[in-house]
């Protein structure tokens, strides 16, 4: 997302200005997204990618890319293992 902020040319104060147009707050603001290490939401990640004027195949490659990520396993949290049963 930081490669794509800089292909934009767009500053921060700009790209939170169109994310707001359409309804949509950055808690702990843009530079926070671009720094941190949280999965955005697939709705934020959609804004921000037409923001910096992305639209058609390449919004969508995003969020596949995105759906992708979300999908595997968090390492943040590790996985949560149950004991296993005895087969009747």
């Amino acid at each position: 997302m930081r490669r794509l902020h800089a292909w934009s040319g767009l500053s921060l104060p700009e790209l939170e200005t169109r994310l707001l147009a359409v309804g949509i707050l950055v808690p702990g603001g843009l530079g926070g997204l671009l720094g941190g290490d949280v999965l955005p939401r697939r709705e934020l990640v959609a804004a921000f990618v037409t923001a910096c004027g992305c639209t058609g195949e390449t919004l969508e490659a995003w969020l596949r890319a995105r759906d992708r990520v979300g999908s595997e396993p968090s390492r943040a949290e590790p996985a949560r293992a149950e004991p296993a049963r005895a087969e009747p």
